[in-house]
């Protein structure tokens, strides 16, 4: 993990932002969406795989402090353009993405994201 650095996901990937957003509300969670603009990129999975490229995510709020699987939610069905994804949200704030099963969309975003966290 890198230590203090974290990449706003708008500015440092727009079209992969632009992308989660319009899945977001195209599920109509308009919640989550709202969300996305202000997202930051705090790490990627430290897999070895060529086909992930999930990534962690803060709004700057921890909500993981004593979270029960019952605060956990998840949104499937996004990023498809990208592969697999699946959004992770925890008491109502976005935490993780995982992004599996790269589309060449996807792989060109893992390597992006590899540049941002080597």
């Amino acid at each position: 993990m890198t230590q203090g650095i974290w990449y706003p996901l708008a500015e440092n990937l727009p079209d992969l932002a632009a992308s989660l957003r319009a899945d977001l509300l195209a599920q109509a969670r308009v919640d989550l969406a709202g969300q996305v603009g202000r997202l930051l990129v705090t790490d990627r999975c430290a897999c070895i795989s060529d086909d992930c490229a999930t990534f962690q995510t803060s709004t700057g709020y921890d909500v993981t402090q004593w979270a029960t699987e019952e605060d956990v939610e998840s949104v499937y069905n996004c990023l498809s353009a990208y592969g697999d994804g699946v959004v992770f949200a925890v008491r109502g704030q976005i935490q993780r993405v995982e992004l599996l099963a790269l589309t060449a969309q996807g792989k060109k975003f893992r390597d992006e994201l590899h540049g941002l966290f080597p």
